[in-house]
């Protein structure tokens, strides 16, 4: 009679356990970590923005990032909050909201600065060239702030130039969920055209970098889908794009920050394998160019935590002052 209810408790609890979610218990235990939705709400409760962050066992902390909101909104309250991933897998607090309140029409700041006067094209701008726009952390020295960002210039239209960052900044999943995704609904695109674009340039920085028709086609090697066009600040290349400006391996080689490398970024000889935003053999996968300079069609698993941004953008060419 008592191993009968013992094996009755044991059930018990194992369907109380279950009940928590698949894989949430697991993860807390393995050390682990989990993807929380975050919710950026107004103080009616309307539903803004999200985004997710992934927590760890033991306390974590996570930063409101005012960019995923509208212009025109206030954070209400604490930009930092503690989260505690309990070994049980229980999260405390239950879960992680921001609140906004809409400025009044006088109170709203316009979106940037006024753009600069129009100026003629900088005949000294040429592809090949080597110039420095915005700041970004690379050397991990706090002491000396977000070092200056050195770009390539790939190409010149009229007034315009296409840069590409010299070195690869930030390692970072392409995509943080187990998803099908494109270019379109990637984490990439949503990070670099938020959080990078408004920590590594000022609002007068930022009236120079052009808003530009992307088209993502689709991976001519495995004919995978390359998703919809989209209109960005700040993008990654794909296939045709790394073909067309760099036909030789060599060149595509870029070396990682100090920043990267801490990150985890996986180098050989201190080159590292930066993302493509074409979809790889199929759309769980990311084109890559790797160590070697050499394309990866087929691509990685894009949850891989050991490979690199290399930004690129459309610049006014007014923005460098020679």
């Amino acid at each position: 009679m008592k191993q009968s209810r013992f094996l009755t408790l044991i059930l018990a609890l194992l369907l109380a356990l279950s009940a928590l979610g698949p894989g949430i218990l697991a993860d807390a235990t393995a050390g682990q970590g989990i993807d929380v939705l975050v919710s950026y709400e107004d103080v009616n409760g309307v539903l803004l923005a999200t985004d997710v962050a992934t927590f760890y066992p033991g306390v974590n902390e996570y930063s409101a990032i005012d960019a995923f909101v509208p212009a025109g909104y206030t954070l209400v309250g604490e930009r930092t909050v503690s989260v505690t991933l309990q070994s049980n897998g229980q999260m405390v607090p239950g879960r992680v909201v921001f609140l906004y309140e809409r400025q009044s029409a006088q109170q709203v700041p316009a979106l940037q600065s006024p753009q600069p006067a129009p100026q003629p094209a900088n005949p000294l701008v040429r592809a090949g060239q080597t110039v420095t726009f915005g700041r970004y952390e690379q050397d991990r020295d706090q002491q000396n702030g977000p070092d200056p960002i050195a770009w390539r210039v790939l190409e010149v239209r009229s007034d315009q130039a296409l840069l590409l960052s010299e070195k690869n900044l930030e390692c970072r999943p392409y995509h943080n969920r187990n998803e099908a995704v494109t270019w379109e609904t990637s984490d990439a695109r949503s990070w670099l055209n938020s959080e990078f674009l408004y920590r590594a340039f000022t609002a007068e920085e930022m009236a120079f970098i052009q808003l530009s028709h992307v088209f993502t086609p689709d991976n001519r090697v495995t004919g995978t889908y390359g998703g919809r066009d989209t209109q960005d600040y700040v993008f990654l290349l794909d296939i045709n794009e790394v073909e067309y400006y760099f036909p030789k391996s060599t060149p595509r080689k870029a070396v990682n920050t100090r920043h990267a490398n801490l990150q985890g970024a996986v180098n050989k000889y201190n080159y590292g394998t930066w993302w493509l935003r074409s979809s790889g053999s199929y759309e769980k996968n990311a084109a890559i160019v790797n160590g070697d300079g050499i394309i990866g069609y087929k691509g990685y698993y894009m949850r891989d935590k050991t490979y690199v941004y290399r930004p690129a953008m459309w610049v006014n060419t007014s923005a460098f002052g020679y």
